[in-house]
């Protein structure tokens, strides 16, 4: 049996083009933050950086380190968002791909993701988001489906599909 992530809200269906991702096999360690961010390049890697990303992603590296970096992939997300609010051209946005690809490799410590974390991240994400939602395939939902995961080894998720 495969172990496939998609996690949809609302019933909503991601744009991604990569179709299902495996997240890890099983028996395998746990999923890391870094891990589902990166993950999260994968499952919704074209969508432009909003500031609701860049809020989700600073919750997740606090939740991977306690702390905040100063030149970490959440101040790159950040930077992104207010880069791309001015940008007029989709195709000129920096996507969540483009930043998360390597995130792994941007935070200073890292951590398995628990249930909490999750939902510290899906708050983030909805408190900066107008429409009060988390984007289908994105950071949250990621965080979510390796929360799932590390909780249950034998679930199976779906995030992006």
């Amino acid at each position: 049996m495969s172990n496939k992530i998609q996690e949809t809200k609302f019933g909503e269906e991601s744009n991604s083009s990569t179709g299902p991702v495996n997240m890890r096999c099983r028996g395998s360690d746990p999923i890391t933050i870094g891990d589902a961010l990166e993950i999260s390049a994968l499952t919704a890697g074209n969508k432009p950086i909003e500031q609701s990303d860049a809020a989700a992603i600073r919750a997740a590296e606090i939740r991977a380190s306690g702390y905040t970096q100063i030149a970490g992939v959440a101040a790159a997300a950040e930077l992104a968002a207010e880069e791309n609010g001015q940008t007029e051209h989709v195709e000129d946005k920096i996507k969540l791909g483009d930043l998360l690809k390597d995130a792994s490799s941007m935070l200073e410590e890292d951590k398995a993701v628990t249930m909490e974390d999750a939902e510290g991240v899906s708050g983030a994400e909805v408190e900066n988001n107008p429409d009060r939602i988390t984007y289908p395939g994105g950071v949250s939902a990621s965080m979510h489906s390796a929360a799932k995961i590390n909780q249950d080894p034998q679930s199976n998720p779906i995030v992006n599909e």
